[in-house]
């Protein structure tokens, strides 16, 4: 269980731990998906609403973000946002090398 009061720096550390830049001089650090999947129950845990993921595509010279094919929460229940972003998370089109930045 996480406290209420350290729950920002925990999930900047499990950021800091698991994540992955999307790009060598870029400052946006990705999850794999089940790293992703294990950040969304942080967040749930510490009841912070998921606002957004944003997709990050694998490409033969590193990762390029597709805006159109990310997921955003519809502003309804916060129950709804998580089981929102992890049946997005359970997409069958994403790839495995697909990496996600979360906005919180």
């Amino acid at each position: 269980m996480v406290k209420e009061s350290n729950c920002y720096s925990v999930l900047a550390d499990f950021i800091g731990t698991h994540g992955k830049f999307v790009e060598d001089d870029f400052p946006v650090t990705g999850l794999t998906n089940s790293d992703a999947r294990l950040f969304l129950g942080l967040l749930r845990e510490c009841r912070i609403r998921p606002l957004g993921i944003e997709l990050w595509r694998a490409t033969a010279h590193g990762y390029d973000v597709d805006g159109a094919k990310g997921w955003y929460s519809e502003r309804g229940t916060i129950e709804a946002d998580y089981q929102g972003a992890l049946a997005y998370l359970n997409s069958e089109w994403l790839g495995s090398r697909d990496l996600f930045v979360f906005q919180y």
